[in-house]
């Protein structure tokens, strides 16, 4: 199992501010002692995707462990 870390924004965010958002974080997490800083903390390395390719991972995840959950019979109490 992998974790992963993403940013959201909320629904009908416009276009210009999602790219702006997404610009910014891309810049910062070039940055040398940034990476540095994420790897010493646990081996993080940042995995820079489209807002289309993080949806899918996304949804690819909640398929496969939404079914691991029902098989299992997790409950949240």
């Amino acid at each position: 199992m992998v974790q992963w870390y993403g940013l959201f924004a909320p629904a009908g965010t416009p276009d210009a501010v999602i790219a702006r958002l997404r610009a910014e974080t891309n810049k910062m997490l070039a940055l040398p002692d940034l990476k540095e800083k994420l790897s010493n903390a646990g081996g993080v390395e940042s995995w820079i995707t489209s807002p289309e390719e993080f949806a899918a991972q996304i949804r690819s995840e909640y398929a496969t462990y939404g079914k691991l959950v029902k098989q299992v019979g997790a409950k949240i109490d």
